[in-house]
């Protein structure tokens, strides 16, 4: 039904969502989160080794106690967690795969949570079928402002216009005609479709492009790349060129760094993971 409406009420609906999501991710746990963050960037290396080594520890009790899967595998494994009191003893926990977290999934929840209360993510695919990751809300907010903190390091603020290459589908994977994008105007970003950067498609992404002034540019650098590759391979520039790239989801390799700052012309940074011990963090150090 979606994919029939009209661009404006794609649009439209595409932005009901997006507030949707905001409201989740943006709460007041996420503010009290990223205060907490950006002055906890400051503290020395000695502080922040306490840090992880406390909330490594506070981690394996709480998995030990209240996970049925975890209170299970550790007997298994015969893990002794009262072994484990820094960050170097990690190698004493058996590897924890894929396959495992699937065949578990519901197993995997703490007693201390109803499922009902819990919203349920994915993570990026790279390497193969997304997971599926229950998280409360305060461990979602804390994601958030774990990206929110990284990108505040050059200036970009919440709201700053912003063009993102996801592989979501708010544009028919089917559809020939443009626009390949849709448009977010609760949280000021439009949102290319990466199924249909195409070389066919890349002249009218681009005149999309240089139509807006947008602050950053981010996404998979895996579709990121195809338009930087485009505008090298065909001697051409933006002439509205985004300040950043903040790439996540995929790897940001090396090269790929150096093709998309010669074509953009701007700082190419990544942010890559869920954020590590956001229960933790959430639950004692935001409130």
């Amino acid at each position: 039904f979606y994919y029939q409406l009209p661009i404006w009420a794609q649009n439209l609906v595409f932005s009901l969502y997006g507030a949707h999501q905001g409201r989740k991710r943006y709460s007041r746990h996420f503010h009290s989160c990223l205060d907490r963050l950006k002055e906890s960037e400051w503290w020395t290396q000695d502080r922040i080794l306490d840090f992880q080594n406390l909330s490594l520890r506070w981690l394996l009790n709480h998995a030990s106690e209240t996970v049925p899967f975890y209170r299970r595998w550790y007997k298994e494994q015969d893990v002794k967690i009262d072994s484990i009191k820094t960050v170097e003893d990690l190698v004493k926990l058996p590897i924890l795969t894929k396959q495992l977290v699937r065949e578990n999934q519901h197993g995997m929840i703490s007693s201390e949570f109803k499922l009902s209360t819990l919203s349920q993510n994915l993570t990026s695919g790279t390497t193969g079928t997304p997971l599926v990751v229950f998280m409360t809300k305060q461990a979602l907010a804390f994601q958030w402002a774990i990206w929110w903190r990284h990108k505040a390091r050059f200036g970009i603020n919440l709201g700053d216009k912003h063009l993102m290459f996801g592989a979501r589908v708010p544009i028919d994977q089917q559809r020939r005609d443009p626009p390949f994008w849709r448009i977010d105007y609760f949280n000021n970003r439009s949102y290319l479709s990466s199924y249909h950067l195409s070389r066919e498609n890349m002249p009218i992404i681009l005149d999309y492009i240089n139509s807006n002034d947008f602050a950053f540019f981010t996404g998979y650098p895996s579709a990121i790349i195809q338009v930087a590759d485009y505008l090298l391979e065909n001697n051409l520039s933006l002439s509205r060129r985004p300040k950043y790239v903040v790439t996540g989801s995929d790897a940001l390799l090396p090269a790929f760094e150096v093709r998309m700052n010669k074509a953009f012309g701007a700082l190419v940074t990544e942010q890559y993971g869920m954020g590590e011990f956001a229960g933790n963090m959430s639950k004692c150090e935001c409130g």
